[in-house]
């Protein structure tokens, strides 16, 4: 339902599920992420926080306003990327969210340069204000998904 755009009805969804799995992290991510796509974004940052997105969590709180706190999960992925793998795509995830699109599409080249990229770019939401730029739309092409 969330990478159907049907917001309401994940959110409805998702509380169902957890009320069976409650300590299921990706429930809560996607509660998350669909929560964040209604703009409630004290509830969609509650549920990341209970997620496993790192990167999700920092997108959520650039497009809630809270660049600092984005910043800061951003800059802390790249520390863990020094002796960590850190799919490249996540620091994509929370430079979209600060609006950084140049970043993003960096990044995601990087991904796509690593074979790492993941799928759901033709149908995650979160890439949605990228859809328009050329440099996206070529990256897609390149691998694939136009």
């Amino acid at each position: 339902m969330y990478y159907a755009r049907q917001f309401d009805q994940a959110i409805e969804e998702s509380l169902k599920a957890l009320k069976m799995f409650p300590d299921f992290s990706p429930i809560h991510t996607t509660l998350g992420s669909s929560y964040l796509q209604k703009g409630m974004f004290s509830e969609a940052i509650s549920e990341l926080q209970k997620g496993s997105s790192t990167a999700l969590l920092g997108y959520a709180y650039a497009v809630s306003g809270n660049q600092a706190k984005a910043q800061t999960i951003l800059n802390d992925l790249k520390e863990k990327a020094k002796n960590k793998y850190v799919p490249v795509d996540a620091f994509a995830q929370i430079y979209i969210g600060l609006g950084d699109k140049d970043h993003a599409i960096e990044w995601l080249e990087r991904a796509y340069e690593e074979r790492s990229i993941q799928f759901d770019l033709i149908i995650n939401p979160i890439f949605d204000p990228l859809r328009s730029d050329s440099r996206f739309k070529s990256l897609l092409k390149k691998i694939g998904l136009e």
